[in-house]
């Protein structure tokens, strides 16, 4: 299984379109996870509901964010080799 994640990084890091494709998914998903979380703040009322939601779309935001960082340094990396 470990094997099988590292062959999975080592093809985002050398093909170019898989790599771009995650990275804008994981952009969306970060500013959708960001409206969500104003959202909740302005539209639903203090409550512990409010409070799950943010933490939910702020979970979801934060990894997303990591993602799409994670895609940028592979970026990086492959310009490199190349």
């Amino acid at each position: 299984m470990i094997r099988a994640g590292k062959k999975k990084l080592a093809t985002l890091v050398h093909n170019d379109h898989q790599r771009l494709t995650h990275y804008v998914i994981s952009a969306v998903i970060f500013f959708i996870s960001y409206a969500l979380l104003y959202w909740c703040e302005t539209n639903i009322t203090p409550s512990l509901h409010q409070e799950l939601m943010s933490l939910a779309s702020l979970v979801i935001g934060g990894l997303a964010f990591i993602w799409a960082m994670t895609m940028h340094v592979f970026y990086i990396l492959s310009r490199t080799i190349k």
